[in-house]
């Protein structure tokens, strides 16, 4: 029959330096603390899927759902280290084993979740918003956001553990430091590509679908890429233009503020015409055509007395810059068949020479 001394006994006895008795201990604490910590876990989930459960968007679902393992895994390493001090351990040597053991497990956990959440930050937040813009560009950039900071969390994570294990990270990160500035040397222009377009989105400077004229190429945007932007003139020819030359250019967008457009057409007639004449026929023509506004209304003026003609001014908007043309070549037209009509004479350039005899 085993007695209170031979109990006391082995528990004074060591295990790889270890007291049994506080072995016993250690796992004993560890299975309640484990336990206690599950069901505290298990009801603050409930608590928070009930208050995420009335949200219009999966954001919060999709956190949940991705941070849950790494969230379990962290509960697991408080209760590890809570319970590690019952465990008296006299060997010095497997103490700095455990230490160093748990800085990995600490680092791998906590950037483990710090990914997690950036994964649930793009998938559920930056992704959808970026669907709703009618530019590809937002959406080839969330994969490069998604992965450059995934690669920056792990690189750092690494970085930490190699100098937690007593090693001197100076010399490795004047080694990436030298290789970064290398990279991005020869990837300048990608990345003024990149960074232009960027500039693009935040400036708001266009959209898909926007009549644009940047660097002397007038036309439709059809794409904003990461890389460059497409614009497709009249004449259907598609051009590419990197996104830094369209960021450091000039870009006259006629859709905004709005998309409607003013004209401004000239024409001349002949010295001794009757100027009243002239205007109430003008406006009864081009008040005619359905893409001219009837407000602001059309207007005419006599804007010079010139060498040979009167040179009069028409004032005309339309919804949008696309219908200016239809109706520049349809005035062009009718006008000069209602001013011969009315047998107003269209000048053409002369010259009066005087020869003076001495």
């Amino acid at each position: 029959m085993t007695t209170e001394t031979d109990l006391i006994s082995m528990a004074s006895q060591n295990l790889f330096g270890v007291q049994l008795g506080s072995l016993v201990s250690f796992i004993l604490v560890l299975i309640i603390t484990l336990f206690a910590a599950k069901l505290i876990y298990k009801l603050v989930k409930k608590i928070v899927q009930k208050m995420t459960a009335h949200t219009k968007n999966k954001f919060d679902d999709l956190l949940l759902e991705l941070i849950e393992i790494p969230v379990l895994i962290i509960v697991f390493l408080l209760a590890l280290t809570f319970s590690f001090s019952f465990l008296q351990i006299e060997s010095q040597v497997y103490l700095n084993y455990f230490n160093k053991g748990m800085l990995i497990a600490w680092t791998f956990s906590l950037s483990w979740l710090a990914i997690q959440v950036v994964t649930a930050i793009v998938q559920g937040l930056l992704v959808p918003l970026s669907k709703k813009t009618s530019s590809t560009f937002d959406d080839s950039l969330m994969p490069l956001i998604s992965k450059g900071t995934k690669i920056a969390i792990v690189l750092g994570a690494l970085l930490f553990v190699i100098s937690g294990m007593g090693y001197d990270i100076t010399a490795l990160l004047a080694g990436l430091g030298i290789g970064g500035l290398a990279l991005a040397f020869a990837a300048q222009q990608t990345i003024a590509n990149i960074f232009g377009g960027v500039s693009l989105v935040f400036d708001k400077a266009f959209k898909v679908g926007d009549q644009i004229e940047a660097d002397g190429i007038e036309g439709y945007v059809e794409d904003i890429s990461i890389r460059s932007t497409k614009i497709r003139t009249f004449s259907n020819e598609l051009v590419t233009v990197p996104n830094s030359l369209m960021a450091n250019t000039k870009i006259k967008n006629f859709m905004l503020p709005t998309a409607k457009t003013r004209d401004d057409f000239t024409f001349n007639v002949a010295y001794g015409t009757d100027v009243e004449k002239v205007k109430k026929l003008t406006l009864k023509l081009i008040g005619n055509h359905g893409f001219v506004l009837k407000e602001p209304e059309p207007e005419i003026v006599l804007s010079e007395m010139g060498d040979f003609s009167l040179k009069f001014l028409v004032r005309y908007w339309c919804a949008n810059k696309g219908e200016i043309s239809t109706v520049r070549y349809w005035l062009n037209e009718r006008l000069y068949a209602e001013l011969t009509r009315a047998k107003i004479e269209i000048p053409f350039p002369t010259q009066f020479i005087h020869l003076k005899k001495n």
